[in-house]
């Protein structure tokens, strides 16, 4: 139990997550944190999927709470960072003494002015921080109940229940000075260090929560559920892509004696955009993350792999057709190691010729069609090879139908049974008057 399979292929088909925070990613919707720990922890989150569900449903159930329980949480990220800077400057104290601390005080009278004003001020984030803190779960605990917050808020209490602590607290008076100072700083950065650090992992899981419940309001997206039972099974009910702003929904399904998923219709009907809105849900739920859809139920997957973008390599001297057929074999070694995997292809073998395509899909679609470890989504204009594999109960047979209307195509975007004949290909060519303009090429 643990890794998720992706490779780098399925990270660009599905743009998931770049290494440019201007690329526009899936990764970047759910990117509202404020504070630089918790943009570390989103990421951490978001580029491990696992299949450890426990970790799934704790970390499902924490955004759950926040995107239920109040609005939202904005933490100011200069004094989280300086937190962060004090606790980790050098100049740390091993002991305390009245002796030692006097000596500071002193020393601070002619030099080290930089020094003291960040052991003031770090000192004076940290209990804003914590007073803070401890109010907002106060607040919540008045009306729900969380394991998390129950954590913090004992942590917290923890820490102002030293006498020193406590009468700073009570008295209002965050920016210390002289031998308080000094005693303070031994304190927080001796004494209750662990317990401070903890916290500020708390607030990076808080940063990081309420990042990814802002997305799930605004989305209106779901949280899956997960089922564990010995037959694989994937239910998508209102499945969307979440980059689209009127996006159609669809219901999609695969599990008991259909694992394998033929999706045919035209250019523009709206495969490409199935196939990725699913392959996504199926990503964000390995991650714990709600997930663009109505409902879903799904089992847990040991990976994910997609073929939709895939291009030449000049480098290597490979043909689109040969990238292909490696794509393929290597898909074929992962099923053999990973087991229970999503797999999909978007149009097999199109950079081949059509006889050659049609043998090769049907070859390798009746191969899929065999393992019912896995589930496929393979699209196709290959009519034909519907038609010889129809028999073939493990096939699941989806289509986008176009019609026409006063010569023009209507895409209703709606998946729904059976395999669909539609051709549209010289219709866009006729429309966009191509044959027309190569006419007048040809007479000039």
């Amino acid at each position: 139990m643990g890794d998720f399979l992706i490779d780098d292929q399925t990270n660009v088909d599905l743009q998931l997550y770049a290494e440019s925070a201007q690329e526009f990613t899936i990764y970047a919707c759910f990117d509202h944190t404020t504070t630089t720990g918790g943009k570390q922890r989103l990421k951490a989150w978001f580029r491990h999927p696992t299949t450890d569900l426990s970790i799934l449903q704790r970390r499902s159930d924490g955004i759950r709470f926040f995107t239920d329980a109040i609005g939202n949480l904005c933490f100011e990220k200069e004094p989280i960072d300086f937190i962060e800077f004090y606790l980790s400057s050098h100049d740390r104290p091993k002991r305390y003494s009245f002796f030692y601390a006097v000596k500071k005080v002193v020393k601070y009278q002619y030099a080290k002015q930089q020094e003291r004003y960040n052991k003031q001020r770090g000192i004076s984030e940290i209990l804003t921080t914590l007073v803070f803190l401890k109010n907002f779960c106060l607040k919540i605990k008045k009306e729900h109940q969380h394991e998390f917050i129950d954590e913090l808020y004992e942590d917290i209490e923890y820490i102002f229940k030293d006498p020193v602590i406590h009468k700073c607290v009570q008295a209002g008076q965050f920016k210390q000075k002289g031998l308080r100072l000094e005693r303070c700083d031994f304190l927080i950065r001796k004494t209750y260090i662990q317990k401070i650090r903890k916290i500020l992992s708390l607030v990076y899981d808080l940063d990081a929560f309420f990042s990814v419940a802002l997305t799930a309001q605004k989305l209106n997206l779901c949280f899956p559920e997960y089922t564990t039972c010995s037959d694989q099974k994937l239910e998508l009910e209102g499945v969307f892509h979440p980059f689209l702003n009127e996006a159609v929904p669809n219901n999609f399904s695969l599990g008991g004696s259909q694992h394998l998923c033929f999706l045919t219709g035209v250019n523009m009907s709206g495969k490409s955009t199935l196939m990725k809105s699913v392959a996504i849900a199926v990503y964000l739920a390995h991650v714990g993350f709600p997930v663009p859809a109505k409902k879903m139920v799904t089992g847990m997957f040991n990976g994910l792999l997609t073929t939709i973008n895939l291009g030449d390599d000049l480098k290597s001297g490979s043909s689109h057709f040969y990238n292909e057929v490696l794509r393929l074999k290597y898909v074929a070694q992962q099923i053999t190691t990973h087991r229970k995997l999503l797999i999909i292809f978007d149009e097999l073998f199109r950079g081949t010729n059509v006889k050659d395509a049609y043998e090769s899909s049907l070859l390798v679609i009746e191969a899929f069609s065999k393992i019912p470890t896995s589930f496929f989504i393979v699209s196709s204009h290959l009519v034909e090879v519907a038609q010889d594999l129809s028999k073939t109960l493990a096939i699941n047979y989806q289509c986008f139908e176009t019609t026409f209307r006063h010569d023009r195509p209507i895409f209703n975007y709606q998946l729904k049974k059976g395999v669909t004949t539609a051709r549209i290909g010289a219709w866009i060519i006729a429309n966009e008057g191509i044959v027309k303009v190569l006419n007048q090429a040809a007479i000039t």
